[in-house]
Parts: C-alpha cells; sequence; structure tokens
C-alpha cells in the first residue's frame, strides 16, 4: 500500500485529502496513481491555471529540492493571485534553505503582512533572524506568536525564549 495526498478543493488554498491505494495490476490510464506529483502533473496537463495545482506542485517540488522549478512556479501563482501569504511564505521557506538570508526576510516580512495569522512564516522569520544574528528582529517575531496565540503555556515557553535573547 502507499500514502496518496491529493489537492482538491474550488478555494485559495491548497486542501489535501490522504487515501491509502493497494497494489494493483496495470489496466489502462489512471488505474493507480503512483505519486501525487505524478497526479498533480495530469491536473497541470488539463488546467494549468489551477491555482491550487500550481501551489501543490511548486510545494512538492521546493520538498523534493527542486528549489528553481519551484520559485518558477511560486511566481506563476504569485502572477495570478500577489496576495497569496502562502505562497510567498513557502517562496521564503526555499530562499531560507538555500541560504540566502536576506531575500527570505524580505518574502517572510511580505508573507506575515498578507496574513498575520500564518504563524509559520513568524516562526520562519524567527529562524532567519537569527541566522542573521538580528536579534529584535527575532524577539518581534517571537512577541508577534506570543500575542497571536493567546495561551498561557505557550506564552510563558516564550517568555524563556524571550529572556535567551536579551532585553
Amino acid at each position: 500500500m502507499s500514502l496518496v495526498t491529493l489537492a482538491i478543493g474550488p478555494g485559495l488554498f491548497p486542501v489535501a485529502a490522504q487515501c491509502r491505494l493497494a497494489p494493483a495490476p496495470r489496466r489502462g490510464l489512471g488505474a493507480i496513481i503512483e505519486n501525487p506529483l505524478t497526479f498533480l502533473r495530469r491536473a497541470q496537463e488539463i488546467d494549468d491555471c489551477n491555482l491550487v495545482v500550481n501551489l501543490n506542485i511548486a510545494i512538492a517540488l521546493s520538498e523534493q529540492g527542486d528549489y528553481s522549478g519551484a520559485m518558477k512556479l511560486f511566481k506563476k501563482v504569485l502572477s495570478t493571485n500577489p496576495r497569496l501569504a502562502l505562497a510567498v511564505y513557502y517562496m521564503a521557506k526555499v530562499d531560507y534553505l538555500q541560504k540566502k538570508y536576506r531575500e527570505a526576510e524580505e518574502h517572510a516580512a511580505q508573507a506575515i503582512e498578507e496574513d498575520p495569522n500564518l504563524l509559520d512564516a513568524s516562526l520562519l522569520m524567527i529562524d532567519i533572524s537569527l541566522k542573521q544574528k538580528k536579534y529584535e528582529q527575532a524577539r518581534a517575531a517571537l512577541l508577534h506568536i506570543r500575542q497571536a496565540m493567546d495561551n498561557n503555556r505557550i506564552s510563558r515557553f516564550i517568555d524563556e525564549q524571550l529572556s535567551t535573547l536579551g532585553s
């Protein structure tokens, strides 16, 4: 059996549905989906302007280490919807993985501006800031998360992290 994640849904953000496919003998096209990227590529052939499909392919490419292919698709997605924070966040993540910290910082800041509730972008901003020794910026991102979470246990943990950064 293999685990397959499929992109579905008409909305702006990807919705993943996971299912297990039992190995089956091949009987024509589509008898079995070998991997999610193959499925998404087929969907892209049908509609190469589908925002959800392109975003999911770009994310998959970034996770496989094809950073240039991923960035190309993220830019295509953003040309259709320039305020899509999730795409900008993933661009920041790709930049960060390539140690392009200045570009990563710009993309993370843009993602946070577009969607302050996308806390993954704030977490990434903390990592980027620490790599660049921008401790005040890391503090600001931690405080943003602390406010957004409004949870005593998390607040205590963040307060501990803030104390390690100094005042």
